[in-house]
């Protein structure tokens, strides 16, 4: 049984199709972030390139979505990286705003989805 649901979602898991809801620019500025590296009591600070171009895409219906890239000299963020939330992308330390200025929306309907979860997120956050 277990396996049978296994071999179901890896299925699902094949055939779902990514939907890019919006194209997100990095502001004009350094396209570097700065990054402490710790190794036990030992922390190295460096600087890592960053995208110049994210996309928040989404597979599902359920809450959050991905941030993806295709930048092959990019360091940060990595390739495909879950937020459950659009308050999570500028709480990475990433220069990316999920703000108009920066972003062009694709999917209004799945945007207002995100947005309405944000909203919710930032309520029960606020209520803890």
């Amino acid at each position: 049984m277990a396996l049978d649901k296994f071999f179901e979602l890896i299925d699902e898991h094949r055939t779902r199709q990514a939907r890019v809801v919006a194209p997100i620019q990095r502001p004009p500025g350094n396209p570097d972030v700065p990054v402490t590296f710790k190794d036990g009591d030992l922390c190295t600070r460096t600087r890592l390139r960053v995208a110049e171009e994210i996309k928040m895409v989404v597979y599902t219906d359920d809450p959050g979505f991905f941030l993806s890239h295709d930048d092959e000299v990019a360091e940060r963020p990595t390739r495909s990286l879950f937020c459950p939330s659009l308050s999570h992308v500028s709480s990475r330390g990433y220069p990316f705003r999920p703000d108009e200025e920066f972003l062009t929306i694709l999917d209004r309907d799945e945007y207002g989805r995100l947005l309405r979860e944000d909203a919710a997120f930032r309520q029960q956050r606020n209520l803890e």
